[in-house]
């Protein structure tokens, strides 16, 4: 750890004194590093599907959202009761909160988009589902705009950090208090058979819509999900089957046609994550800092364009289809980082060490803000050029110039080496000048691209996707292939924030922006190829992937006979009990069968 100079404090010197004891000590780079990927990390375990078994489909969809809730309060009321504990205990607790905090966060990120798309009616689907994104940013923004007002209002407090996470914890419990108020989806009820609940539920929730068309709809989706049991109960004996005599463990969650949707939803996450946004979510104070004098306030203006994005994201979504935003999206995701790209090739330049002073001597004048290519550029800046003396035999340096040069302490300026980035050949710095210069057309342009990279994903790839994965998931299996797209994102989501991306950008700058120009143009050929799912109930959805994979999942119903399936499916297996572990707990039962349903009239669901 090392002193920093005053213009690299973080936020809150409150944070430090959490973390290292002192308030004008930060914590190291590694250390910082570690902490952020603990969230991510340990949400990644708790994704998993033997874990979304247990929870979001073992003990249901509403249930873990409000365990989701309480656990969010829990862990924000761990991190801000830090600043009341002394160092050492003070950095455990922190660090425990941490990791708290990323069950939370998976369970929320798991089964909230189920939640969305078990609740909403096919026409809406897009617009509710993009509400998960939509609410996540609302919050982001706020808790980024009450960080700044409180630094703003109390810069030099030592307990400061607290406040800007005590507000968190009643979040918390607003929504535990809303989803304990709210109703279970009727795709899990039918899974525990309690058929007459999800009936009432679902025809709650469409209320005011024609009672044939929500009729249909239950038909459709309870002789889909009983097909799914029956297809679970049939399938052979496996080594790993319990004393029930069921094989519907994780294992045939990857085999066949849920083991492709399992990748399908990996890999969508892969084209979110690697999008280029979250090196904007997570580093742009950093990306900013060589451009302005306040790239907090940048980097919070992003957030507000990545909000007002999902409000035409919404609007769209349901009218144009996944499949056309996705492929508009990565379109322009890809030309706003070819011109970051290029802007890297053609104007910026980026040294290969920046440094700054951290240790001036007593005598010396040394600005903070100056900034260095080189360590022999900051001496000479100091302590001036070394009055050299050549005898016949030997070459000596003043004691004096000697002393300055050993006071001299300098340090890597920033993670990304772009303190020192700068246009022209002009504006490298020197000892005479240790300022980098940065045309003003040139920051203005990186920052515009930036907030078009925000916009686009904030209205494409952001919401859409999270949306997107819940509706192809089958029923039976929707919450661990959720919760597998969940662990993928903030798999990913550490790998952005861990040294990787950063040692690209310290070591080829801007050039590291063009791999996501090339992530995005393969990702604009992959959502061109998949299926839509505009207007299609969710079991239909299960019909044309199927087709798409050349992997059959179900025999599907005859839709003209839906009703008469529905009642004979369930007089048949009054007597039939199966246990459905994937996504039902231990002691809640489904039994069902169903037929064939090639050709569903897909018209009669828009």
């Amino acid at each position: 750890m090392t002193e920093p100079s005053s213009s690299s404090k973080t936020n809150f010197i409150s944070f430090n004194k959490v973390m290292t004891g002192d308030l004008n000590l930060e914590p190291g780079a590694n250390e910082f590093t570690l902490l952020t990927c603990t969230l991510y990390l340990v949400g990644t375990v708790f994704a998993l599907p033997p874990v979304t078994r247990i929870f979001a489909g073992g003990i249901g969809r509403r249930k873990t959202l409000i365990l989701s809730g309480l656990l969010f309060a829990v862990a924000m009321a761990m991190q801000a009761s830090a600043a009341h504990v002394a160092y050492p205990a003070s950095r455990a607790l922190l660090w425990s909160g941490r990791a708290v905090l990323g069950i939370p966060v998976a369970f929320s990120i798991t089964t909230s988009p189920v939640f969305l798309s078990e609740i909403a009616p096919p026409a809406h689907r897009g617009l509710i589902g993009g509400m998960f994104q939509f609410t996540l940013m609302v919050w982001l923004v706020i808790a980024s705009g009450i960080g700044m007002i409180i630094n703003g209002a109390y810069p030099t407090s030592d307990n400061a950090y607290q406040y800007s996470v005590w507000w968190m914890l009643p979040l918390g419990l607003l929504v535990s208090t809303a989803m304990y108020c709210s109703n279970e989806t009727p795709q899990f009820l039918l899974l525990c058979d309690q058929d007459d609940d999800a009936r009432a539920v679902l025809f709650h929730l469409r209320e005011g819509q024609d009672e044939a068309v929500t009729k249909q709809e239950f038909d459709a989706m309870q002789v889909e999900i009983a097909a799914e049991k029956d297809a679970m109960r049939t399938k052979p004996p496996t080594t790993t089957e319990t004393d029930t005599g069921t094989n519907t463990k994780t294992t045939s969650l990857l085999s066949g046609y849920t083991f492709r949707i399992v990748g399908i939803v990996c890999f969508t996450q892969f084209l979110q994550q690697f999008s280029g946004m979250n090196v904007l979510n997570n580093f742009s104070p950093k990306l900013y800092g060589a451009l302005v004098s306040n790239p907090n306030m940048m980097g919070f203006v992003g957030n507000i364009v990545q909000l007002v994005a999902t409000v035409p994201s919404a609007l769209l979504v349901d009218r144009l289809g996944r499949r056309p935003l996705l492929i508009f999206g990565a379109t322009f995701l890809a030309l706003a980082w070819m011109v970051v790209g290029l802007l890297g090739v053609l104007a910026f330049q980026h040294p290969e060490h920046c440094y700054k002073i951290i240790g001036c001597p007593v005598d010396a004048v040394c600005d903070d803000d100056a900034r260095f290519t080189s360590q022999a550029m900051a001496l000479d800046y100091v302590c001036g050029l070394p009055p050299v003396t050549v005898t016949n035999t030997t070459t000596s340096i003043p004691s004096t110039y000697a002393a300055c040069a050993s006071a001299v302490q300098v340090a890597n300026s920033d993670s990304f080496n772009l303190d020192c980035l700068y246009v022209g050949d002009e504006g490298a710095p020197t000892a005479a000048d240790p300022y980098p210069y940065i045309a003003p057309a040139a920051g203005y342009v990186f920052i515009a691209m930036t907030y078009v990279v925000s916009f686009m994903f904030g209205m494409t790839l952001g919401p859409v996707i999270w949306s997107y994965n819940a509706e192809i998931a089958p029923a039976a299996y929707r919450a661990q292939i959720v919760g597998m797209s969940a662990a993928s994102n903030l798999f990913f989501n550490a790998v952005v924030v861990s040294p990787v991306i950063g040692d690209l950008i310290a070591h080829i700058g801007f050039n590291t922006f063009w791999i996501f120009v090339a992530i995005m143009l393969g990702a604009i050929g992959f959502f061109y190829w998949i299926v839509e799912t505009k207007d299609l109930p969710i079991e239909v959805v299960t019909e044309l992937w199927e087709a798409k994979l050349h992997c059959q999942y179900l025999e599907h119903p005859d839709p003209t006979k839906i009703g008469e399936e529905t009642e004979n499916a369930v007089d048949d297996n009054d007597d039939d009990d199966v246990v459905v572990e994937d996504d039902v707990g231990d002691d809640q039962k489904g039994s069902g069968d169903g037929d064939d349903m090639d050709n569903v009239d897909k018209e009669n669901w828009a």
